[in-house]
């Protein structure tokens, strides 16, 4: 299991490193110690393995967010300095065998 970062290609590289830090920490608040998503505590366990993607803009990440499998955890992160922007999501986690099928699309940033 791994958990998947996306993050927006046109923003400067270090505020994609910075706007996935913010995805993610959405996305361990979002599955927090009282979620239904009982394989958080595996993962952080045994396998602790975070993927960075990049997309190209705005448009395709929120394109992502909408589209997604309904049974993919998702938490997204808008920068209160750029207007609200959506600039990343976190995903997860997800199993090995379902990544592909997710975000074979998506280049590693």
């Amino acid at each position: 299991m791994k958990v998947y970062v996306i993050v927006r290609k046109d923003l400067e590289p270090a505020q994609q490193i910075v706007q996935a830090c913010h995805a993610v920490a959405e996305l361990f608040m979002l599955l927090g110690p009282h979620s239904w998503w009982q394989s958080l505590p595996e993962w952080g366990r045994e396998h602790k393995t975070i993927v960075v993607l990049g997309v190209k803009n705005e448009v395709t990440l929120a394109r992502f967010c909408h589209f997604k499998p309904e049974w993919l955890a998702v938490a997204t992160f808008k920068e209160p300095d750029m207007d609200n922007q959506l600039t990343a999501a976190a995903c997860g986690p997800v199993p090995d065998e379902l990544a592909d099928e997710v975000f074979g699309k998506f280049n590693l940033l």
